[in-house]
C-alpha cells in the first residue's frame, strides 16, 4: 500500500521527466550524442587547448616510423617505436603550440636558408647521408630540377618527358 501511495505522490514528477526525454529526443541527433562519447574516447591528448585525435597522432607515428625504416634499413625495434612516438608527440606539441610561439615574435627561416639546406654550403643532415651513399636515394635528378624550378617560377622539362 505505501508503494502504491509512493507512486501515486510522485508520478507526476516521473511523468514529467519522461515526457521531458521525448520531447528532447525529437530535438537532438542520435549521432551527435553517440560522437560527443566517442571522441572522448580517440583523444590522446590536448596541447593547447586543442584535442588530439588518436588518428592524426598514428598519422604522425607512421610518418616516423617511415623514415626510421628508410634510414636504417629494417623495421623499428620496440625501445626505438618508444623513441618514435616520442618524437610524434613533440612534434604535435611544436605543431600546435610552439610554432604559433615562433610566429607571434617573428622567428622564421627564409628561402635562402632553405635552400642552403637542400643545395648550398649547410646541407642538411639526411642530405649529407644520401650523398655519401648511407642512405637510398629517394629522389631523381629530374625530382631535384623539377623542384628547382618550381622555385624560380618556370617549368622543366627533361628530354621528350615532361618532369611533373
Amino acid at each position: 500500500m505505501a508503494t502504491l501511495e509512493k507512486i501515486r505522490t510522485r508520478g507526476g514528477v516521473f511523468i514529467t521527466v519522461i515526457i521531458g526525454i521525448a520531447l528532447l529526443s525529437f530535438l537532438v541527433n542520435p549521432q551527435d550524442i553517440i560522437q560527443y562519447f566517442q571522441s572522448s574516447r580517440n583523444t590522446v591528448g590536448e596541447i593547447d587547448g586543442r584535442k588530439i585525435d588518436y588518428q592524426k597522432y598514428q598519422e604522425k607515428i607512421d610518418y616516423y616510423t617511415q623514415i626510421a625504416t628508410i634510414q636504417s634499413g629494417q623495421a623499428p625495434q620496440e625501445d626505438e617505436s618508444e623513441r618514435i612516438r616520442n618524437q610524434a608527440w613533440e612534434k604535435m606539441i611544436f605543431e600546435y603550440y610552439l610554432s604559433d610561439q615562433f610566429e607571434n615574435v617573428g622567428l622564421g627561416v627564409s628561402e635562402k636558408e632553405l635552400g642552403d639546406l637542400a643545395t648550398g654550403t649547410n646541407l642538411s643532415p639526411i642530405k649529407e647521408k644520401r650523398i655519401s651513399g648511407r642512405m637510398p636515394l629517394l629522389f631523381t635528378s629530374c625530382d631535384c630540377e623539377r623542384a628547382k624550378h618550381e622555385v624560380e617560377g618556370a617549368d622543366h622539362h627533361h628530354g621528350d618527358r615532361a618532369c611533373l
